[in-house]
């Protein structure tokens, strides 16, 4: 019984290891979102184990279902790319720079139906996000302009209809966009 306990242990360091290594590679080419052990995540004192878990349950649904309804497809979230549940981590897609983080004039193309497209999206498997920061800080654009909504470890999953938070949503994005003096809106 004990040697399976220590070929148990063996296998998942092996593992662990492995996938710091996969992480370190991944990180010249895209996102990783690590959750640290330990740390409570906002308000709901969610353990980084639920804060992954969430984060990872909101973006395997939106791409499940995800359909662009703007003239080209277009992503407005992040994609999985590789997931280390063992140590918290996702390797995900980068969508562009956060709008806090902003720093010359970007133009933004036909960002109503960008909005609608992401409401529609966020509609279709009833989440909705919980941390929309004024600061901009959960919103990226990317160098064609395209709006990304990012970072669902603080969200809930609706089992009714909530029309009336994701329009306010929306209006919070849009505000959020116009406040930036860095975005030009078309």
């Amino acid at each position: 019984m004990i040697l399976i306990i220590e070929f148990l242990k063996y296998c998942i360091l092996k593992y662990c290891i492995a996938s710091l290594i996969s992480i370190i590679y991944y990180k010249r080419f895209v996102k990783c979102i690590q959750y640290p052990l330990g740390k409570a995540y906002w308000g709901k004192n969610l353990s980084s184990h639920d804060a992954y878990k969430l984060e990872k349950s909101a973006l395997v649904n939106l791409e499940k279902k995800y359909k662009c309804t703007c003239q080209k497809p277009l992503l407005h979230f992040p994609k999985i790319i590789k997931k280390f549940d063992c140590i918290h981590t996702l390797v995900i897609t980068n969508n562009g720079i956060s709008v806090n983080k902003l720093r010359k004039p970007i133009i933004i193309n036909n960002h109503e139906k960008q909005l609608d497209c992401i409401i529609q999206n966020l509609k279709k498997v009833y989440l909705m996000h919980d941390d929309m920061h004024y600061s901009g800080k959960n919103i990226t654009i990317n160098k064609d302009g395209v709006i990304s909504i990012i970072d669902f470890d603080i969200s809930h999953f609706e089992d009714k209809l909530f029309d009336k938070k994701l329009n306010s949503l929306k209006q919070k994005i849009i505000n959020i966009l116009k406040n930036n003096k860095y975005i030009i809106l078309n």
